[in-house]
């Protein structure tokens, strides 16, 4: 039996729906979306804490971890993003393998919160007094 975390999150671009069934799934992805956000936005302060506190110490430690936390972020994220299942995308609608197009869009999307999480952090420790 799959977890409900583990199931792919679909995106279809071609769905239709009632004016009541948008604000439902909109009302449900703010009720899911906001925690995951709020939890990430910490993350991404804690690196820029940790950035601080190795600009300050010059620790090895500090700088393990974080090496250990951008990692993991990057597993995270790649994990998070490869869950999610695109489809119909209107661009791409003539490619044949929707999953693989689902994969590399995914990993985009991956990459980029990545990249963006880690130019917020270097963003809090430019501003550290």
């Amino acid at each position: 039996m799959t977890k409900k975390e583990d199931r792919p999150i679909e995106i279809d671009f071609a769905r239709k729906e009632t004016e009541a069934g948008w604000c439902q799934l909109m009302d449900n992805f703010g009720r899911k979306a906001t925690p995951v956000w709020f939890n990430w936005v910490g993350w991404t302060l804690l690196l820029g804490a940790q950035q601080y506190l190795f600009r300050k110490s010059h620790s090895i430690l500090v700088v393990i971890t974080i090496c250990i936390s951008v990692g993991l972020l990057w597993v995270y994220f790649q994990a998070f993003f490869y869950g999610l299942k695109f489809k119909n995308v209107p661009v791409l609608r003539r490619l044949r393998n929707e999953r693989a197009v689902s994969i590399i869009l995914s990993g985009i999307v991956a990459f980029l919160v990545w990249q963006a999480a880690l130019q917020i952090a270097i963003i809090v420790l430019k501003h550290q007094s």
